[in-house]
């Protein structure tokens, strides 16, 4: 039989859970784990990061009859040590005995409800994206951080992106031990702060969510902007879903990006542009849109493209050349959809010749939307430029 047991910090473990740990042959676990408990050495199990030998060494001692035991912080299964143990225990009788997890402490530190909580781990991540996604969607979210990950990074994080009045970070320090620190920082205060560890954090957003639509919002641009009625049939055609990873390429202003972060609640948000000028318009924007998850590339669109994570969809808005179109459609993933928005009848014909040399699906659709304005007493109907869109479809 294989128990899991949740330990707590200081804590001894509770009278029945101490039985089991005494009986069992060998225990895993991480050494200061192991060291508060008092584990005979003789008793310890090797435990690096291979889980699945770990898993295959467990498995033999139970055919053997041979008990073992396993100690984890907080609750095994809440990102622990069990979470990623347990596949690799298929077939062996096991038994999961949780404690109070760091999410309950820093709930029963503030003294508030966590069941709307959306959690987060940067546990050995090398980019924020799953973070930003949550900070922007979530109105509350609890963060598992890590020595290099702490809340001065996330503090750090939100203050570049012009986030500091829209955040407060309730910063729980060592919980449940005698040196347990609440503090309550804004995001620049906490990057210059520094913190004991263990950490956790629940980043609390202040303010609504992403805007749906920026016509809403204050927007900066210089003319390069998608209209309206364009957006919402490229956003359409393209139909992003939550976890989409989505590029706005030659993005401009960021309209399409900006919006995007408005449906894609656990995916990632790019928006690649190569103006100076533009791309100045593009923060200001993500600002006032509220769309922290929109990640800001600048240069040239083939050197760029390549080092981002593959898309599963495009809009492409400008730099309208057969090798940008080579470029994307290399990236975009399999099955992936492209929308290219444009007015020039030299790009209808480019598309019609190399997006099938491509081994794109290619279907033109052309849009004339006219808009209500006043005249003379009554209404008339002004037309906007024409727009082509052209849906380009990835073979799975």
């Amino acid at each position: 039989m294989i128990h899991i047991l949740g330990t707590f910090p200081g804590k001894t473990l509770p009278a029945h859970e101490a039985e089991l740990l005494a009986a069992a042959a060998h225990v895993a676990g991480a050494p200061a784990i192991l060291d508060a408990l008092g584990v005979p050495k003789e008793k310890r199990l090797p435990m690096g990061r291979d889980m699945a030998a770990l898993g295959h060494r467990m498995r033999e001692l139970d055919t053997q009859g041979q008990s073992v035991a396993v100690l984890a912080n907080g609750d095994p299964l809440f990102f622990g040590l069990g979470a990623s143990l347990l596949p690799h225990l298929c077939g062996c009788p096991t038994a999961v005995h949780p404690a109070p997890s760091c999410l309950q402490l820093l709930a029963a530190a503030l003294k508030r409800p966590w069941w709307k909580w959306r959690v987060t781990s940067l546990h050995g991540k090398d980019d924020p994206f799953a973070l930003l996604a949550s900070l922007t969607h979530a109105q509350e979210t609890f963060v598992l951080t890590d020595p290099k990950h702490d809340p001065a990074w996330i503090g750090t994080l939100l203050a570049e992106r012009g986030a500091d009045e829209s955040f407060v970070l309730h910063v729980g320090e060592c919980l449940g031990l005698a040196e347990e620190r609440i503090q309550h920082l804004s995001p620049a205060a906490a990057a210059h702060a520094a913190f004991q560890q263990p950490n956790v954090v629940l980043a609390e957003r202040l303010g609504p969510g992403p805007a749906p639509n920026v016509d809403h919002v204050p927007l900066s641009h210089d003319g390069t902007i998608s209209k309206t009625a364009t957006r919402a049939l490229a956003m359409a055609l393209l139909a992003p879903g939550p976890e989409a990873v989505f590029w706005d390429a030659g993005a401009g202003a960021g309209t399409m990006a900006l919006e995007a972060a408005a449906r894609i609640s656990h995916g990632m948000v790019f928006a690649l542009e190569h103006s100076p000028r533009r791309l100045a318009a593009i923060h200001t924007n993500r600002i006032h849109a509220r769309a922290w998850m929109v990640e800001i590339v600048s240069g040239p669109m083939a050197q760029t493209a390549p080092t981002l994570p593959r898309p599963s969809h495009i809009f492409w808005g400008g730099g309208m050349h057969p090798q940008n179109l080579e470029v994307l459609s290399r990236c975009l993933c399999p099955g992936g959809r492209m929308v290219a928005s444009f007015v020039r009848l030299e790009v209808l014909h480019m598309l019609e010749e190399h997006a099938p040399r491509l081994g794109l699906g290619l279907c033109i659709h052309h849009l004339q939307h006219c808009q209500a304005e006043p005249l003379a007493g009554g209404t008339r109907l002004v037309p906007a430029n024409p727009v082509f869109l052209a849906l380009m479809e990835k073979p799975a």
